[in-house]
C-alpha cells in the first residue's frame, strides 16, 4: 500500500499466492484429497467469502486508520466465534471462558501496541473496518471448519482460495491488478 497499490489488489495478491500454495499441496494427492459434495463445496465458498472480507476489510482498515487498530479489531475474531457459539448454544458461557475472552483482547493490545494512543491514528472507517475483517474472520473461521469436518482440509481450503480470488478480481481495479503482476515490479518487492 506504500507503493499506492489498491487495499482489493493487495487483498487479491496475498490470496492468490495462497491459492497457488494450496493448489501445489492438493495436487501432491489429488486422488486422496477431493470429495464430493455439496455441503463441502458450500461450507468452502462461505469461508472463502469469509477470508476476502477478513484481508480487504483489514487492508481498508490499515489505510484509514494504522496498523495497530486494523490488527486490534481483526484479531477479536476468536472473541467473536467464542460470542456467537454462545449465542447459539454451541458452547456453554463459563467464567473460564470469559477469562480467556479478556485474556486475548489483552494480549490483542499488549501484541498490537494499541494501548499507545499517541502512535496510532483512529477513524470511524478504520474502526468499522476492522471489526469488518474480525467478523469475516469469524465467518472463514466456521465455515472453514464445517468443510474441513465433511472432507479434507486440502480441498477446502483449494475452494476457498478460488471463491476469493474470483471475489477480489471482480471487485479489483483490473488495470492496476495487471500492472502489478508485471515481473519487474514484482520482483522489485522481494
Amino acid at each position: 500500500m506504500n507503493r499506492g497499490w489498491d487495499p482489493l489488489v493487495t487483498s487479491f495478491y496475498r490470496g492468490t499466492v495462497g491459492l497457488i500454495t494450496f493448489f501445489i499441496w492438493f495436487l501432491f494427492r489429488f486422488k486422496q484429497n477431493w470429495v464430493h459434495s455439496k455441503q463441502l463445496y458450500l461450507w468452502s465458498i462461505l469461508a472463502g467469502i469469509g477470508v476476502a472480507g477478513n484481508f480487504t476489510f483489514y487492508f481498508l482498515g490499515i489505510q484509514a486508520s494504522s496498523v495497530a487498530v486494523a490488527a486490534t479489531l481483526m484479531y477479536t475474531a476468536p472473541v467473536i466465534v467464542l460470542l456467537v457459539s454462545f449465542l447459539f448454544r454451541i458452547e456453554r458461557s463459563t467464567w473460564f471462558k470469559w477469562c480467556c475472552i479478556a485474556g486475548v483482547i489483552l494480549g490483542i493490545i499488549l501484541l498490537t501496541g494499541a494501548y499507545n494512543t499517541d502512535s496510532i491514528s483512529v477513524s470511524f472507517l478504520g474502526v468499522a473496518a476492522g471489526i469488518g475483517a474480525g467478523v469475516s474472520y469469524a465467518v472463514f473461521i466456521f465455515g472453514f471448519k464445517n468443510a474441513s469436518s465433511i472432507g479434507k482440509t486440502q480441498p477446502s481450503l483449494l475452494i476457498a482460495f478460488i471463491t476469493f480470488c474470483l471475489i477480489l478480481f471482480a471487485f479489483s481495479d483490473t488495470d492496476e491488478a495487471i500492472a502489478v503482476s508485471h515481473p519487474v515490479i514484482l520482483v522489485g518487492l522481494f
